[in-house]
């Protein structure tokens, strides 16, 4: 560690996949110490992100309901050196002040961490301030880390990387100002390393204890959640969440819907089911959304959630194999039905409706009044298929049967294809009352 720099100032990039632009001379000139500081800090959450093979680690998190200030203890076992972590971290913070700080207080980190990296991103923000201190062996007293920097709509990040991090953190702060009108702060952090030892230094042969535990304690939150998301050699190992105090910002849900049907779900890198579904209560934020599906390309993008609304994401993946395409043509009686084709919404009757893979799809045509029409049809290749429903009118509501198609839902922080209920797909898809289980 030849040199350190008391501050390092980030410039934000005006949109969140331009991660704040480092000056590197400024990072040459900090040199490892700086970036000691912020490993520890990785330590302390990769420390539950323990590394090692993922089927042999073992991380909780206890309690799972806090007040403020009270202590949540990470125990890991099973984390051997070697071993390649990625901890994403989630702290969602309710009704901050408009000038917030919240800080993580005595962390202490008895692993190792090199060729090392940390992200931070804080969204509903106009200026962000992050501190941290750290006493790192060989040296004596605390060092600090400072990275500033102004929001671009709203979103501001920071990043350091490609160093060694390893020892005790009195403090880890968050600070800076909301944009006007917002009730909540997310900020997502990111570490990554190798857990290894520094053989050149006599007291630390090894990457430390394979079990260990970490106490955390979060000051300044009166209410939020904490999410963590640990990553062991490619595996995710363990999604868990602290509630702090009650919150009481509405949360909002996510509904993916993919053509065709049956590709993966992940949710800021956590695997949740298949489409079509819907993840239910998510805090307010930016989120990353990956579709996969096996013959398709993989999709990403980014949704933003916002509280008390399902947010619809509809999705034609990209075969990696050529397919021929035809069209449809749906008219019904009576005109002006909603049209649904493999679970995406299509416009109202009549309509044509062209650039369908050739071959077999689902049609769901819905009206106020008047009972939902499903049926397969197939389209041919380079032709025209053309359909005409008559549709009657509902005399009374008949119960939804066990064997009905419906969408799964999945719980924000349950990741692995566990839903929590199904829900009837017509009456979703006809405009029903979802608040019971989205928010």
């Amino acid at each position: 560690m030849a040199g350190y720099s008391d501050n390092l100032r980030f410039t934000s990039a005006p949109a969140i996949e331009k991660l704040l632009k480092v000056h590197w001379k400024s990072i040459l000139y900090s040199g490892v110490v700086a970036m000691r500081l912020l490993l520890p800090l990785i330590t302390c959450l990769l420390v539950f992100t323990c590394a090692i093979p993922a089927g042999a680690v073992s991380i909780t998190a206890d309690p799972h309901y806090v007040d403020p200030g009270e202590t949540v203890t990470i125990t890991v076992q099973g984390l051997t050196d070697n071993s390649n972590v990625t901890m994403d971290w989630e702290v969602f913070v309710d009704n901050p002040d408009p000038a917030f700080l919240w800080e993580i207080q005595d962390l202490t980190f008895p692993i190792n961490l090199e060729k090392a990296d940390f992200r931070i991103t804080n969204q509903n923000t106009l200026t962000n301030k992050v501190t941290l201190t750290n006493a790192v062996y060989p040296y004596q007293g605390e060092r600090t880390l400072t990275l500033v920097g102004d929001s671009v709509n709203g979103i501001w990040a920071g990043y350091y990387g490609n160093d060694y991090i390893n020892g005790t953190w009195p403090v880890i702060r968050i600070q800076g100002t909301l944009q006007p009108g917002k009730t909540n702060l997310l900020t997502l952090m990111k570490w990554h390393g190798i857990k290894t030892g520094k053989p050149w230094l006599p007291a630390q042969p090894t990457g430390g204890p394979d079990d260990f535990a970490i106490p955390v304690n979060f000051s300044g939150i009166q209410s939020g959640t904490v999410k963590f998301t640990i990553t062991v050699n490619g595996t995710n190992v363990v999604t868990d969440t602290i509630v702090i105090g009650k919150p009481v910002s509405s949360t909002g849900a996510l509904y993916v819907i993919t053509r065709p049907s049956g590709a993966k779900i992940s949710l800021d890198g956590v695997y949740y089911g298949t489409t079509p579904g819907i993840i239910s209560h998510i805090p307010p934020g930016l989120r990353r959304v990956t579709l996969q599906k096996d013959g398709y390309q993989d999709y990403t993008t980014q949704v933003l959630i916002t509280g008390k609304q399902v947010e619809t994401l509809m999705v034609n993946l990209v075969s990696t194999q050529p397919q021929p395409t035809g069209s449809v043509l749906v008219s019904s009686i009576p005109s002006r039905a909603r049209i649904y084709i493999d679970d995406v919404y299509r416009g109202l009757t009549p309509r044509m409706i062209g650039n369908l893979a050739a071959g077999e799809h689902e049609l769901l045509l819905t009206k106020d009044g008047y009972t939902p029409h499903e049926q397969t049809f197939v389209v041919p290749p380079l032709r025209t298929a053309i359909i005409v429903a008559r549709m009657s009118r509902e005399t009374s509501p008949s119960p939804t049967s066990p064997q009905a198609q419906g969408i799964e839902v999945y719980e924000y922080g349950i990741p692995g294809a566990v839903p929590v209920t199904r829900i009837d797909q017509k009456t979703f898809l006809a405009g029903g009352n979802v608040t019971a289980f989205a928010y």
